[in-house]
């Protein structure tokens, strides 16, 4: 935990114990108003900055839907470049306990039980 550079570690334990500058505290302690930029919401609360503005999750999920679905469209077009060899059991090497490899050969019906 003390690896943690300082900065980080402060950010933790403020926001634990919600003793950040954010807007509801500022206006406990000093008593500004803010609204939020996004959705209009006064004094918002860490809480609210953090995972509570619709508007922003709207947006990151935007975001994130759009890097998955480039990302899924990367993947579909490797995958279909890729030139795989037809299956077939003669192919496969089939390990019995105790033994080494048996290339070509399948499995007797003792080795199965």
């Amino acid at each position: 935990m003390w690896r943690i550079p300082q900065a980080r570690l402060s950010f933790l334990i403020r926001s634990t114990y919600d003793i950040l500058p954010c807007p509801r505290n500022l206006h406990l302690w000093y008593g500004s108003e803010v609204n939020c930029h996004l959705s209009g919401t006064q004094n918002p609360s860490l809480q609210h900055i953090l995972t509570g503005c619709k508007s922003a999750l709207t947006r990151y999920r935007w975001c994130h839907n759009r890097v998955l679905r480039k990302l899924a469209e990367v993947l579909e077009y490797t995958d279909s470049k890729q030139i795989r060899p037809a299956y077939h059991p003669s192919n496969r090497g089939y390990t019995s306990s105790g033994k080494g490899l048996n290339h070509g050969t399948l499995p007797r019906k003792s080795d199965l039980s």
